[in-house]
């Protein structure tokens, strides 16, 4: 039989297995408490330095390890990147740039260190053991956001609108007389700033460094086309007003003659402008009533050539006298056009009123008549003679004394005024060759009247001091030896005074 090593050996007796089971776990606890003196000592000195647990990373930054200060200086540079990163907004051949920094970002790297150092300040014996003597645990991480205000981006964005946007031009049209003078539109541009605003953003979160601008076109109000519906309208309004035609009727026939033979003169501008306002409103084309207008003396123009061969001046009964012959001229109705009325019916047919005037002329009759001289006295001064007419007949004649070279009788046409019987005479002429004469002599045989006087008015029933009248001397009679008037014999001027009336014409010939 063979004897083995453990039959040899006697097994410990249990006194000393707990012995040797005591001794260990003191060996071990005295390990221990080192271990945890020596990780809080580490962990004191972590803190006393300020600086973060290992494993820390800020902004994916690793920072473990480093002071605040050290940890901050590391976050900044790795951030200036993202702030300093160029974002390009393109349109066609323009860009503008900015940067998140430009835009005003906020980057709040001290909170997350100082959040990073509350960790170290907070770390138990268990997570710095972990840390310390396995490299494990629960490693810090902390994101820094980078902020950008609105109000930087509306303020980009608005600066990039202000060089983007161009205002629409409207088509404008101005009427020159003939026609209208057409200025074309201009398209214009805006940038959708909601939309830009949004990029930018984008941008911002982004990898993209550039994107188009969002511009949308701005069609003017008032486009090419729109105001050539404005103007063809208007133009076809004038011309239509330019082609109206009238019939103008007279005694010889017919004349017709169309309005833009005139031309006329049209309220086109006007109402251009009124169209193009209510097109910008509305959209639409929409004229007013075009009016037409013309030049009076090119109106009354036609009056005169189309009336004066048909008119007719009335002439007044007269009285000739030559050659010693007398004759009663007799009158004659005349035949006129009411130019007045005729030129207005012409305007308001040419304006449009209707395509027919007919020419209405009217008599005229004379204002004296032959039975104006159913009594005419004639004074023939060369003959010194007095004639009497009736009815255009001679029936007497008397031998009369006319006026000095000095003092003339007055020659032309008058009527008899006031019928003298036994006239006063008073002196007209004072101061002059009646001054050794009295003021006044009453009827009598010295009375340089004599026995009647008859007056002679002017036609518009003035007296002209000048007198058919009896003389005392009557040897002047068939002389030039009075102070104007005309002297008869008594009995003659009697007989005159008894003849005529008052009202009668007087006419008096060289």
């Amino acid at each position: 039989m063979t004897t083995t090593w453990l039959d040899r050996t006697p097994w410990p007796s249990r006194r000393a297995w707990v012995t040797a089971a005591s001794v260990l776990l003191v060996v071990l606890l005295a390990v221990a408490g080192a271990i945890g003196v020596a990780t809080m000592a580490w962990g004191e000195q972590l803190r006393d330095e300020d600086r973060l647990l290992p494993g820390t990373t800020i902004a994916t930054v690793p920072v473990g390890g480093q002071t605040a200060d050290e940890a901050t200086l590391a976050v900044r540079d790795h951030l200036d990147g993202r702030l300093d990163r160029e974002l390009v907004l393109a349109d066609g051949s323009r860009t503008w740039t900015t940067t998140a920094r430009q835009l005003g970002a906020i980057v709040d790297v001290e909170a997350a260190v100082a959040a990073a150092r509350e960790r170290t300040d907070r770390a138990g014996l268990g997570d710095l053991a972990r840390l310390r003597w396995a490299g494990g645990g629960d490693p810090f991480a902390a994101e820094v956001g980078v902020e950008v205000p609105e109000s930087g981006i509306e303020a980009f964005v608005a600066a990039v609108a202000n060089e983007v946007d161009v205002a629409p031009g409207d088509a404008t049209a101005r009427w020159s007389g003939t026609g209208a003078e057409v200025s074309p539109a201009t398209v214009g541009r805006t940038l959708d700033r909601d939309a830009t605003a949004g990029l930018v953003r984008e941008l911002l979160a982004g990898s993209d460094d550039t994107a188009e601008l969002p511009i949308v076109e701005v069609e003017p109000a008032l486009t090419d086309a729109l105001i050539h519906d404005v103007v063809t309208a208007l133009e076809d309004a004038v011309a239509a007003a330019h082609a109206h035609s009238v019939t103008i009727e007279v005694a010889d026939g017919s004349h017709t003659i169309a309005a833009g033979e005139l031309p006329p003169r049209t309220n086109a501008a006007g109402l251009l402008d009124a169209a193009l306002a209510r097109a910008a409103r509305t959209g639409e084309v929409s004229l007013g009533t075009i009016e037409v207008s013309f030049d009076d003396d090119a109106v009354a123009a036609i009056i005169d050539e189309l009336a004066t061969p048909h008119e007719l001046a009335a002439r007044n009964a007269e009285i000739s006298f030559a050659d010693g012959e007398f004759q009663i001229v007799p009158e004659r109705t005349g035949v006129r056009l009411d130019r007045q009325v005729a030129t207005a019916a012409l305007h308001a047919a040419l304006a449009g009123g209707t395509d027919h005037v007919e020419l209405e002329f009217v008599t005229t009759q004379p204002t004296v008549t032959a039975a104006s001289f159913r009594q005419v006295l004639l004074l023939d001064q060369s003959a010194r003679r007095v004639h009497l007419y009736q009815g255009g007949e001679r029936t007497r004649s008397w031998s009369v004394a006319v006026g000095t070279n000095n003092s003339p009788t007055p020659t032309g046409t008058f009527v008899v005024g006031a019928k003298r019987f036994e006239p006063t005479w008073v002196n007209p002429a004072l101061d002059r060759w009646g001054k050794d004469m009295p003021e006044r002599i009453g009827p009598g045989p010295d009375n340089p009247l004599g026995p009647r006087a008859i007056n002679w008015n002017t036609l518009d029933g003035r007296d002209t001091l000048i007198r058919f009248h009896g003389t005392p001397n009557e040897a002047s009679v068939g002389s030039a030896s009075s102070n104007g008037c005309v002297r008869m014999y008594g009995d003659d001027v009697i007989e005159l005074y008894d003849l005529v009336e008052t009202g009668t014409t007087i006419v008096s010939v060289s």
